[in-house]
């Protein structure tokens, strides 16, 4: 028996089809199967089975019955670093997406992927020209602009787009000149009803370790952890239900063999201590420093969670999994920043609509951006911080994206994105 650290885990994303019920044996597309940069020690898998009870009369006192087998059912959770994928999506280069990126994608529903440009002659810090005008169209609203003000690269979210110019929700620190690059990212958003799962083959030093987990999903979406004084990576977590599972002596093709060297692509892990949290007025776009707040402690928790459609025709009575609704709030989260004033009082007994977006990083392809684009402030309290210090925790819940016009695409509204950049 060896030691069962030694693991690789590889997945692939599966499309729903309306005529199969999800989780069929899909060995035979080992080749496709993209490994998963897992955290080492962090990955748990469950592979039951339900051992019925047939209840029957029993005629002597220690009389037992033979359990009945029913369905199957596999867990499987794991975290990854929150890494971005090493590449700047700048004039001529596309954002990529990565094996955090398809995860994302298959829990969250949506990925754009679009390449960036660089500035024409603009003359304010919120309305960009594209030195095409073609190129305006990669920024749907919902998307990021990346600008380098000459020290850090700023981060914006699009508001709205025509055929030549991209309007910013929030202005840039400064008016980018001709030929600074504009920058894009990989971006993940909320759908109503995402159609793919997800089959990983867990495998262990062992040929009898391994595991094919197919027709999964996060049946209790994800969660993402920031350490804001430097002392750990970005980590992100999933938590997948599986509608069936083989051992490695019942699946079509052979999983068995000697152990492979995983190839992590696009994944370029940052500590991310060096970046900015801001939170903007909904609706004020004119460029203000107080916007930038010091936060010492923050949490981001999306809410997406799936059920399972079932049916006789299923496996292990599941056919599809489907969104469900949180009826509290689709995205929530808190955070503590020093105590000056009643501004966050105000704010909450006037139920501002505020925009939130956390940046990790300060380069190109090297920054992780959260953002929460519609949140009212709740419950602030004041609290003394880590170091002792006089300050205030403020618990925020979101909701869709209130400052996008007419436009109603699920990237546009979602209440909830995240980008790799």
């Amino acid at each position: 028996m060896e030691v069962q650290a030694v693991q690789r885990i590889r997945f692939l994303v599966v499309a729903a089809t309306p005529t199969a019920a999800v989780g069929a044996d899909s060995s035979a597309s080992l080749g496709s199967f993209v490994d998963c940069p897992i955290r080492e020690g962090s990955a748990q898998m469950a592979t039951n089975r339900d051992e019925l009870d047939p209840m029957q009369l029993v005629q002597h006192i220690d009389e037992g019955r033979e359990r009945v087998l029913g369905k199957r059912v596999a867990t499987l959770t794991f975290t990854m670093n929150l890494a971005p994928t090493g590449t700047s999506a700048v004039l001529g280069t596309t954002a990529i997406t990565s094996p955090l990126g398809r995860l994302l994608k298959v829990v969250m529903g949506g990925e754009n992927l679009a390449a960036g440009s660089t500035a024409a002659t603009s003359t304010t810090a919120i309305v960009l020209k594209t030195s095409t005008a073609s190129h305006a169209s990669r920024w749907p609203p919902g998307t990021v602009v990346g600008w380098s003000n000459g020290t850090v690269v700023e981060w914006r979210s699009v508001e709205a787009t025509t055929s030549a110019t991209v309007t910013l929700k929030h202005g840039f620190s400064g008016v980018p000149a001709v030929g600074n690059p504009l920058i894009n990212a990989a971006t993940y958003y909320m759908t109503a009803d995402p159609d793919t799962t997800v089959d990983f083959i867990v495998e262990g030093l062992d040929n009898e370790d391994r595991f094919l987990l197919t027709g999964g999903q996060a049946v209790t979406g994800i969660g993402v952890a920031f350490d804001l004084t430097g002392g750990a990576i970005p980590t992100v977590t999933f938590n997948f239900q599986f509608a069936n599972w083989y051992a490695s002596n019942e699946t079509g093709s052979s999983i068995t063999g000697t152990l492979g060297t995983a190839s992590y692509s696009a994944t370029s892990p940052i500590v991310g201590e060096a970046g900015e949290f801001r939170c903007w007025t909904v609706g004020a776009a004119t460029y203000v420093t107080t916007t930038r707040l010091h936060v010492s402690a923050m949490t981001w928790e999306p809410h997406i969670a799936y059920t399972p459609v079932t049916s006789p025709s299923g496996r292990n009575t599941v056919w599809r999994w489907k969104r469900s609704r949180n009826t509290d709030s689709p995205v929530q989260g808190s955070f503590t920043i020093p105590y000056e004033d009643t501004t966050w009082f105000a704010h909450r007994n006037s139920k501002t609509d505020l925009d939130a977006m956390y940046v990790a990083g300060i380069s190109g392809g090297n920054t992780v951006i959260v953002e929460a684009p519609t949140i009212q402030i709740l419950n602030p309290q004041r609290v003394a911080d880590a170091s002792a210090i006089a300050a205030q925790t403020l618990t925020w819940k979101g909701r869709r994206d209130t400052d996008v016009g007419a436009v109603t695409t699920d990237i546009s509204k979602s209440p909830f994105r995240l980008h790799l950049a």
